[in-house]
């Protein structure tokens, strides 16, 4: 029997430092029967040079051109529907990050144990760490309603980076805009609750690929935000109800409104910048949520009382506060 195809695709804009690394290792894979889409999305740095003289030595590559540039969700969407007709399997490499040899091997090798398998992914070294933890070795094949309730329930999310999901291709095909760019910089994992209802999904016990959180990222700029909270209540208002019985979903939210809440009160103990205000503000319309600042009288006042055993910080933090709404008041 001949192998099943695959489509692997790399949008790139300005990431020229790291796009040799990622598409070195795709043409390195143990497994040969694919294409090689390079998207160049107006690139400034010599990325679009770079891709066009690896397309002169491998037939496998298509290098696309956008005619514009475009908003990364946008453009990860625009390269997934380069994807060949004939392809039986997708995935995604991020330009800053790489494969290991046996990525789609071992990928495509799960995915043919049954048909209704739509994602695989596997473990992933994240910088220095390998992700994720949680999931017993035994246990290769769940179902999409299992593995989507390991992260309500147990907090453990087994479906890694872009760069470490493996699809099946229809699943790509059948959505206009595979990405929903309104769950930015979570789109990948968005997608993931939204289509494995249902479906089957694989994981392989083995790090297959590399994924980097680059200093200045939106990831890296989001440290210390709250992000964790807000992802985690904002996906459970947008698909919980998939996933939990009426009770398990009204006692999670109770309890990620509590630690949301905490959050953002916290935040308005603190200096915060316009960027944490506008994620804040996008993972309530992304989960259609109503506004957790509207009452954040308890929780402020929880906090200044546990701070009363630092009276020096939570006089400071008063001051602070002050002087904003004065500042904010003369403008």
């Amino acid at each position: 029997m001949s192998s099943p195809f695959v489509s692997v695709v790399t949008p790139f804009h300005n990431t020229a430092r790291w796009l040799p690394a990622c598409i070195e290792s795709v043409l390195g894979q143990t497994f040969t029967d694919f294409e090689y889409i390079l998207v160049d999305n107006a690139s400034t740095d010599g990325g679009g040079e770079i891709a066009g003289r690896y397309a002169l030595r491998d037939p496998r590559i298509r290098l696309i051109s956008t005619d514009r540039l475009l908003p990364q969700v946008e453009n990860y969407n625009f390269a997934l529907r380069q994807i060949a007709g004939e392809a039986r399997y997708c995935k995604l490499a991020q330009a800053d990050d790489w494969l290991y040899p046996a990525f789609i091997d071992a990928c495509v090798g799960a995915a043919e144990r049954q048909p209704d398998i739509d994602l695989v992914s596997c473990f992933v070294h994240w910088n220095a760490s390998v992700v994720p933890a949680g999931l017993e070795v035994d246990r290769q094949v769940l179902s999409g309603r299992d593995a989507c309730r390991m992260f309500f329930c147990h907090d453990t999310y087994l479906f890694g980076s872009p760069t470490a999901q493996f699809w099946r291709a229809d699943v790509v095909r059948r959505r206009a805009r595979f990405y929903d760019p309104a769950m930015a910089p979570f789109e990948d994992a968005d997608v993931c609750f939204e289509v494995l209802d249902g479906r089957s999904f694989a994981f392989v016990h083995q790090v297959l690929c590399f994924s980097r959180r680059e200093e200045g990222s939106i990831l890296d700029r989001l440290v210390g935000s709250g992000w964790p909270q807000a992802h985690r209540l904002a996906t459970l208002m947008r698909w919980g109800h998939r996933y939990l019985s009426d009770a398990e979903f009204e006692t999670l939210r109770a309890t990620l409104w509590r630690d949301y809440r905490r959050v953002l009160a916290a935040a308005k103990l603190r200096r915060r910048n316009p960027e944490f205000d506008e994620f804040h503000a996008q993972m309530m319309r992304a989960g259609r949520m109503e506004t957790a600042a509207d009452n954040l009288l308890m929780p402020v006042l929880a906090l200044l009382m546990d701070r009363l055993g630092n009276p020096k910080r939570a006089i400071e933090s008063l001051l602070e506060r002050t002087e904003r709404s004065k500042s904010g008041a003369s403008r």
